[in-house]
């Protein structure tokens, strides 16, 4: 029993380190592709199926900036509220 406690343990712990060592450059964000904000609520519809393409290092990049992106450098501030900027979010992204 304490065998497989072990390697599961070391398993989990490789798997682990093997995640957080790929690093990616992302190119800096786009604010002047894609719709207006209006023109998005005009074209909203439910999705029905699903694309199963990767998206490019520039959606992601936007996509980031979009969930926890600093969008006021001189104060540091980002994208999303939170009280006073106390409480921080963690953003995570999987790929294939």
């Amino acid at each position: 029993m304490r065998t497989i406690l072990l390697s599961v343990l070391i398993l989990c712990l490789s798997i682990t380190v093997r995640a957080q060592t790929a690093t990616i450059r992302l190119n800096p964000p786009t604010a002047d592709r894609g719709l207006s904000v209006m023109k998005a609520f005009a074209l909203r519809a439910s999705a029905t199926s699903w694309d199963t393409t990767s998206l490019s290092l520039q959606d992601l990049s936007d996509l980031l900036w979009a969930a926890a992106g600093i969008n006021r450098p001189e104060s540091g501030k980002r994208t999303y509220p939170s009280a006073m900027n106390s409480q921080d979010i963690d953003v995570y992204v999987l790929l294939r």
